[in-house]
């Protein structure tokens, strides 16, 4: 079993060097002296000059810096001479390698172990209901256009905004014609899974009363089980008492009762019931083409949701207590390596994904901070003096610190409740 601190500190140690080293590429590219590059903080462990650069391993392997000459707001050659392009684009390479990195490991992921492609067979909302879906049907075509897996539902959705689409759908082995109108950010399907496990955790509910890897639950309390989402809605309005579970295991049958564990909602912090399984969802791995597109659009993709949910953190829609420090980075990284590689690949992309955005937040001592000031030097065609570097400084580090002390009190409470 790898230590839980030795994995996190791998994890998010990897991310800072390549954040670190982003800037190193640029800025040598751009001509601008680089003094030293790090591999960790404290006591230096190992030494090497190359060039104009000393590039050292320190004690503490927890991430890693660069010091660039001239690195100094009083400074009147180095990078602080630079011209402004070179300074953003030094600055910014930081948290563009953490994206990039991120869309790397994300096209592994892809081209390793697929993506998910559920059947084209849909659970319907209220007003498709209305217009004759069930739960279940199979769509054969949309339009003229065949309908060979969930995506291809999400995409000639898109396509047939606000048009009275046809809908070619097979149910109980009869096909039937419903027309339906396409209204934009509203989308009126989605998929039914069936409830057959895939992972079960270890020490979990699940694995405690048997449940395996391709089982199918039956029932559970007095609800027959057809589809996942279905499952999922009992097990998380449970109240941590025992529920009547049947399931199948090959040709045989089991029943037992399970106490579901209650647990936080990440985002709401409403407590909710879990059992520790995963369900299983037909995957095709992709072409590396296609596999680095897709990536690169889910990455985007993931970024700008990330801003999305900080902004209805900020104004209330969302729980502050959703945000999380350090101590919950490490129980998800821990946890990441417990649930399997795939599991631990995507969390590591999203941490990196998530490094980026939080770099460019405004904020001075962050990097987008740093461009900002910097942007305003320009606009004024005058240097800030060494004071309003200091006080944007100290509201930098203030601001930070009390996202950290607040992040850190959150993680507390959610260890003390659980």
């Amino acid at each position: 079993m790898i230590s839980p601190i030795l994995l996190v500190a791998v994890v998010i140690g990897s991310l800072i060097i390549i954040h670190e080293f982003g800037h190193l590429i640029i800025a040598k590219i751009a001509g601008l002296p680089v003094e030293t590059f790090s591999v960790g903080f404290g006591p230096v462990l190992i030494k090497k000059r190359f060039g104009t650069t000393d590039y050292q391993l320190s004690l503490i392997p927890l991430g890693g810096f660069i010091k660039l000459a001239g690195d100094d707001v009083t400074s009147d050659s180095g990078f602080n001479a630079a011209p402004l392009g070179k300074k953003v684009g030094v600055i910014i390479a930081g948290p563009l390698s953490n994206l990039i990195f991120g869309i790397i490991l994300t096209t592994i992921l892809f081209s390793a172990f697929g993506v998910t492609t559920p059947e084209p067979r849909i659970i319907p909302d209220s007003t498709a209901i209305t217009a004759g879906f069930e739960s279940g049907d199979y769509i054969v075509k949309i339009n003229n256009d065949t309908i060979k897996n969930w995506s291809d539902i999400e995409t000639q959705l898109e396509n047939y905004s606000y048009q009275e689409t046809r809908f070619l759908i097979k149910r109980n082995n009869e096909t039937r014609i419903i027309t339906y109108k396409i209204i934009p950010d509203s989308f009126p399907f989605a998929p039914f899974i069936s409830p057959v496990i895939d992972r079960v955790k270890n020490g979990s509910p699940a694995e405690k009363i048997g449940l395996k890897k391709g089982d199918v639950i039956i029932q559970l309390d007095t609800t027959l089980i057809k589809e996942w989402y279905n499952f999922v809605e009992i097990i998380q309005m449970s109240q941590h008492k025992p529920i009547y579970i049947r399931w199948q295991h090959n040709n045989q049958f089991f029943e037992d009762s399970i106490t579901p564990q209650l647990v936080p909602d990440e985002l709401t912090q409403k407590k909710v019931g879990v059992i520790g399984i995963w369900v299983k969802i037909p995957e095709k791995p992709m072409p590396i083409f296609k596999s680095i597109a897709t990536a690169t659009n889910r990455s985007v993709y993931v970024a700008a949701q990330t801003f999305v949910i900080l902004y209805k953190v900020i104004v209330g829609k969302i729980p502050k207590s959703a945000i999380g420090g350090p101590v919950m980075v490490a129980k998800y990284t821990y946890e990441g390596a417990q649930w399997g590689v795939k599991y631990l690949l995507g969390l590591w992309a999203l941490l990196s994904i998530n490094l980026c955005v939080i770099n460019i937040i405004p904020i001075p001592i962050l990097d987008g901070g740093r461009v900002l000031l910097y942007i305003i030097e320009s606009i004024k065609r005058k240097k800030l003096s060494k004071k309003e570097w200091e006080i944007s400084f100290w509201i930098g580090y203030g601001l930070i610190g009390l996202l950290l002390i607040f992040a850190l009190t959150n993680d507390i409470t959610r260890l003390i409740k659980r």
